[in-house]
C-alpha cells in the first residue's frame, strides 16, 4: 500500500497539468496577445511621429546627395521622357511608344493539386455538421521560372520528375518617368496609373541567345501577338514578351520613401517598417504628417482596447487557475487521506489477524 501512495505522489504534477492545462495555455495565449498589443503601441507611440517629423524630407522634387538615404516625400506630375524604342535584341523583338517591354519565361511543370470536397450531415436535433475530404490530382501548369520549383512530385506510388530550369533569364526595359528630378517606371505607379498591356509580333529567328532554348516554333496568341515555344509538354518552354502602353494623361501623384541615386525605395528602421508609399494626388509634407498622426491615434485608441481586453482576460484565467490549483490540490488532499485511511485499516486488519494467531 505504501507504494501506491508513493506513486500518487509522484503523480501530483501530471494530476495538476490535466485539471490546469487548458487555462495555463489560454493564459500563456493572452500574455503574448499582450505583448503583440504592447510592441504595436509602441510603434504607434508619439515618438515614432516626432521621428517621422525629424527625417521626412520635401526637396521639392530636386535630387540632393545630402538627402541619400533619408526619406523624402515627392509630389507631382509625372513627365515621361522621350519615347525611344524598347528592344529585345535576343528575341528580335521591338516596340515603339510603349514604357515597358517585359519579357517572362514560363515551363510546364507537374504539380500535386488537393481539391475539397464537402460533405453535409444532420444529426438528431438537426444542427448542421460540415466534413471535408481531400483527393489529390496530378496536373501541369505554366509556371514563372522564377517560382517555386519541385524536382519531383509523389503521386500513387510513383515520381514525377520535372525539367531542370532553362538557362534564360527575365528581362525588363524601359522608358523613364518623371516626377521632378526623381526617376520612375510604370510600375512605380501601382495601380493609380491603369496602362494597358500589348502583345507585339514576333518572328522566327535563329541563332545567338534563342537557339539556347532548343527547337522552338512562333504561336499565336488568341488575343493578338505571339510567342515562342518549344511544344506544349512537361519541360516546354513558352517565352512571352509583352509592352504596357499608356495613352491618357498621367495624374498626380505623391511618392513616399528613401532616396536611393535618383530613385525612391522603401525605407525601413525600428519604428517606420516600410514606408512605400504611393497616393494619387499631390500632398504637401505637413498633410501628409497631419493624416499619419491622425492614423496613428487610431491605432494607439485601438491598441489601448486590446491591452485592456487581454489584461482582463489575464486577470479572468488567472483567476481561475488558481481557483482550479486550489480546487484540485483539495481534491488530492482528500484522496490522500482516503488512501491512507485505507492503508490505516489494513494494517489494523493485519495485526488483529496476527493476535489471533
Amino acid at each position: 500500500m505504501k507504494k501506491s501512495i508513493s506513486r500518487a505522489e509522484n503523480g501530483l504534477f501530471s494530476d495538476y497539468s490535466v485539471a490546469v492545462g487548458p487555462k495555463l495555455i489560454a493564459l500563456v495565449i493572452l500574455i503574448a496577445f499582450l505583448c503583440m498589443s504592447v510592441y504595436s503601441y509602441t510603434l504607434n507611440s508619439t515618438d515614432t511621429l516626432k521621428e517621422l517629423e525629424s527625417i521626412l524630407v520635401d526637396p521639392q522634387g530636386k535630387v540632393l546627395p545630402e538627402n541619400e538615404g533619408k526619406l523624402v516625400i515627392v509630389s507631382g506630375k509625372p513627365e515621361p521622357q522621350e519615347q525611344k524604342t524598347l528592344f529585345d535584341d535576343d528575341f528580335g523583338v521591338s516596340v515603339d511608344g510603349a514604357y515597358c517591354l517585359d519579357r517572362e519565361i514560363f515551363q510546364k511543370r507537374y504539380h500535386i493539386e488537393e481539391e475539397k470536397e464537402e460533405y453535409v450531415t444532420f444529426d438528431k436535433d438537426k444542427n448542421r455538421e460540415v466534413s471535408y475530404t481531400y483527393t489529390k490530382n496530378l496536373v501541369s501548369s505554366w509556371d514563372p521560372i522564377g517560382g517555386d520549383f519541385e524536382d519531383k512530385v509523389y503521386y500513387k506510388g510513383d515520381y514525377y520528375y520535372n525539367e531542370p530550369r532553362p538557362d534564360i533569364t527575365c528581362k525588363n526595359s524601359y522608358n523613364p518617368i518623371n516626377i521632378g528630378e526623381f526617376e520612375f517606371n510604370i510600375h512605380s505607379f501601382g495601380s493609380i496609373v491603369n496602362y494597358e498591356t500589348i502583345y507585339p509580333e514576333v518572328s522566327d529567328i535563329s541563332g545567338g541567345y534563342l537557339d539556347s532554348i532548343g527547337e522552338y516554333h512562333v504561336a499565336e496568341r488568341s488575343n493578338g501577338g505571339g510567342y515562342f515555344s518549344t511544344g506544349d509538354s512537361i519541360g516546354d518552354i513558352h517565352v512571352m514578351i509583352s509592352a504596357h502602353v499608356y495613352d491618357d494623361e498621367f495624374p498626380v501623384i505623391t511618392r513616399i520613401g528613401m532616396q536611393k541615386d535618383n530613385r525612391i525605395v522603401a525605407y525601413d528602421n525600428f519604428r517606420l517598417t516600410g514606408i512605400d508609399e504611393i497616393i494619387e494626388g499631390e500632398l504637401t509634407r505637413e498633410e501628409y504628417l497631419a493624416g499619419y498622426s491622425e492614423s496613428m491615434s487610431k491605432n494607439r485608441t485601438l491598441n489601448i482596447v486590446f491591452i485592456c481586453i487581454w489584461c482582463a482576460g489575464i486577470v479572468f484565467f488567472t483567476i481561475r487557475l488558481i481557483k482550479s490549483i486550489k480546487k484540485r490540490k483539495a481534491e488530492l488532499e482528500i484522496q490522500r487521506a482516503e488512501r491512507e485511511e485505507i492503508h490505516r485499516r489494513y494494517e489494523e486488519i493485519q495485526r488483529r489477524q496476527q493476535n489471533r494467531k
